[in-house]
């Protein structure tokens, strides 16, 4: 047990060029952001830096994208904000019915939405303006916060423009391009067994990627970067990635090495064309020919024969007209009739509503983070939500440790900016390390991130208040109670079940293509794709929420064998 937390750890941790990349971008923004707000002595300065987390992604157009979103909603909730503030100030009897059905309203659309994260962040800001109003003297001074918070998310913006274009972060269509290289390098050396016992942890995707490139591809469609049908293309070759898993035990055991090598060849062949993005060559054409000669088993023949008129039909694609109507829904046709959507809104309404209430009756304000923490983690699965207060709750521990532990051994003897930068480098680099990883411990990365702002930067001043930690974990706490007691106590469901629900939808939509693949909708295998992608993570998280039930975890074990099938019949329609 040990040893393989030992081994995942290592393995989430590993050294890697476009990772170091990463953090470094990220850690050049931070210290932009830090270094701008305590010069102007602006507000926000232990929160802003955490944004630059959220809007710095691994490509420029994410980057854009995310930077955009994150203004519109934020100037869309102050709106809000502005709105209920000459509504009802002072009349709590209406602030706090308004309030509740705002948060209603917002939960139902995080369930449903395609961006889930603009709703997100909306919440997050309306829940701590709602603690502002119980504080704050006059309206006057909350719209002087709500100016200063617009200014500082424009600091913190350009200076995550700024650090991507210093580190020169590839653009969407480069990314995709990299992912699939990595990948089919990864298989031939698979193929001519250079990995050794390693293999099959080489194929295996990291939890959340296949979801994430899924989101990439749709971006790069969105803004015309990609054609629809090229899109659907490069969809194909991610799920290529899972043929192969799969056939691995069938390469490792029934292929020799010639037949082995003269895969690998292939592979090499058509790795090459998709660097240069031009057509395959006379010699690299006659290794993919060659494959049809050999005695292939037939799923890595179907494989090999898909990868190929994948990607040629890619280049012979480049010229078309980009295809934004094939863009994917931005809510589900069962938007209004589905009970479990306003089931999830009232579970994550109460229990936030509740984290307020006990606030309010308390008078201890300083918990606030019980409200951010029913709305961070309210998640569509149970498994999901205990995996996220788990992070959530650690990388706050460990974060405001490190903080406490710089503010007492480090600031507290030079109080010098330049000791203040370099404290906060280290510790941006740190928790940006960690939250590069997969999904199984990124978000821990970013609450480490928040939790170390928050102690070492409390203002323009020296930090002076480390009570301040102690009060965010306490309330870190009393919202994840608060979830646990709505959705796994009161109307406890099981996530196995939806899962076979979602597979069963799948089924039928494949089962649509499979007749004729050439003349489906070109939206549909990429849709297909995402679905399967977003099944498999969601099978992975609810771990979470089974490991010490039996009977769960012998449905989640039908639903990925179930799972398995799908994946099999939709390689099929493809080819």
């Amino acid at each position: 047990m040990h040893s393989t937390a030992g081994e995942t750890l290592r393995e989430e941790l590993r050294y890697d060029p476009e990772r170091a990349r990463r953090a470094l971008q990220i850690t050049i923004s931070v210290l932009i952001v830090v270094l701008v707000m305590v010069a102007a002595q602006m507000p926000f300065v232990g929160i802003a830096p955490y944004l630059v987390f959220l809007l710095s992604q691994d490509e420029t157009l994410s980057t854009r994208a995310a930077s955009v979103l994150a203004f519109v909603v934020t100037l869309c909730s102050c709106l809000v904000v502005v709105l209920m503030t000459f509504l009802a100030f002072d009349a709590p009897w209406l602030r706090v019915p308004a309030f509740v059905a705002l948060f209603y309203g917002g939960f139902y659309l995080m369930r449903t939405f395609s961006q889930p994260k603009a709703v997100l962040g909306a919440l997050v800001i309306l829940g701590l303006v709602m603690v502002a109003f119980d504080q704050v003297p006059t309206p006057t001074y909350l719209f002087t916060q709500l100016a200063w918070l617009i200014a500082a998310l424009a600091v913190v913006i350009a200076s995550s423009l700024l650090g991507g274009w210093l580190v020169r972060i590839p653009s969407g269509r480069e990314r995709l391009r990299q992912v699939l290289q990595v990948r089919m390098t990864a298989i031939e050396r698979c193929l001519r067994n250079q990995h050794g016992s390693n293999m099959r942890k080489r194929l295996r995707p990291l939890p959340g990627e296949r979801t994430k490139l899924q989101e990439t591809l749709e971006r790069a469609i969105l803004v015309g970067r990609l054609t629809a049908r090229q899109g659907d293309h490069y969809a194909a070759v991610e799920q290529l990635w899972t043929d192969i898993e799969r056939a691995y035990d069938t390469f490792e055991d029934e292929i020799d090495s010639p037949l082995r090598d003269a895969l690998a060849d292939a592979l090499v062949a058509l790795r090459s064309a998709i660097l240069e993005e031009r057509e395959l060559k006379q010699p690299e054409r006659q290794a993919v020919d060659a494959l049809q000669e050999l005695d292939l088993p037939e799923t890595l023949r179907a494989t090999t024969q898909m990868l190929d008129r994948a990607w040629t039909r890619i280049l012979s694609e480049q010229t078309d007209a980009p295809g934004r109507e094939g863009s994917s829904k931005m809510l589900p046709d069962d938007f209004r009739t589905n009970p479990l959507y306003a089931s999830f809104a009232m579970r994550a309404t109460l229990a936030t509503m509740g984290c307020y209430l006990l606030m309010v009756a308390t008078h201890w304000y300083g918990i606030h983070t019980c409200m951010v923490t029913t709305v961070a983690t309210a998640l569509a699965t149970t498994g999901a939500q205990v995996h996220k207060q788990t992070l959530r709750i650690s990388g706050a521990v460990i974060g405001g440790a490190l903080g406490v532990v710089m503010v007492t051994t480090v600031l507290a003897h030079d109080e010098s900016l330049f000791t203040l930068l370099l404290v906060v480098g280290l510790g941006t680099l740190a928790a940006a390390w960690i939250s590069l990883g997969s999904t199984r411990i990124s978000y821990a990365g970013w609450q480490i991130a928040l939790a170390f702002f928050m102690t070492v930067l409390q203002g323009p001043h020296p930090p002076t208040d480390l009570g301040v930690i102690g009060d965010r974990w306490i309330g870190i706490a009393i919202g994840i109670l608060a979830m646990q007691a709505a959705f796994r106590v009161a109307w406890p469901q099981s996530t196995a079940a939806a899962i076979r629900g979602k597979l069963h939808e799948i089924r039928g939509a494949v089962d649509a293509i499979a007749p004729s693949p050439s003349s489906r909708h070109p939206v549909a295998a990429r849709e297909i794709s995402a679905d399967l992608a977003l099944a498999a993570d969601t099978l992975e998280e609810a771990a979470f929420e089974s490991r010490f039930r039996t009977t769960d975890q012998a449905e989640l074990a039908a639903a990925g064998q179930s799972l398995s099938e799908v994946r099999a019949r939709f390689s099929a329609a493809l080819s």
